[in-house]
């Protein structure tokens, strides 16, 4: 009888499935901060540091050269990650396939006054919630998106 109860009970309210990178999204990589803040920022550095462990006794550069490249959900590619003092990472994406920077453009919602001038250098910069999201874009057309510095702004 408490076997068939607890079989029911079990099926009825299962426990929610814990958030893996296989998970993560680059558009969210890019939105989360800016809506959600150091929650935002946490929840997207908590799933990289599933896959791309630091270890604080080894040199950065040889925990970087250890890393494997991550498919994310949506098909892109993380090359690498590293999460810098406090809230302050960089991630590192493969142009191929290329996440378009128009696309992120039209999801971080940049400056409009610096977008020409962002433009020209391939560097790009969305501020909300307390944190800040650039990104560039190294390819010679300047279209995919390669590289995220997603950090916390100081507050004033």
């Amino acid at each position: 009888m408490m076997i068939a109860l607890c079989a029911t009970a079990c099926a009825i309210s299962p426990t929610p499935p814990r958030d893996t990178p296989d998970q993560l999204t680059v558009e969210a990589m890019l939105t989360q901060p800016l809506q959600s803040g150091a929650a935002g920022f946490d929840h997207v550095t908590r799933m990289l540091r599933d896959r791309f462990p630091m270890n604080d006794q080894a040199p950065v550069t040889d925990q970087i050269e250890r890393q494997r490249p991550l498919k994310l959900r949506d098909g892109y590619i993380v090359l690498r990650y590293l999460q810098l003092e406090g809230r302050h990472a960089l991630v590192e994406i493969d142009s191929s396939p290329c996440f378009p920077v128009e696309k992120a453009i039209a999801v971080t919602h940049p400056d409009p006054s610096r977008l020409a001038q962002s433009r020209n250098s391939g560097i790009y910069l969305a501020t909300g919630s307390g944190m800040s999201v650039g990104f560039s874009s190294t390819d010679a057309k300047r279209a995919c998106v390669t590289a995220l510095e997603i950090a916390e702004t100081p507050r004033r």
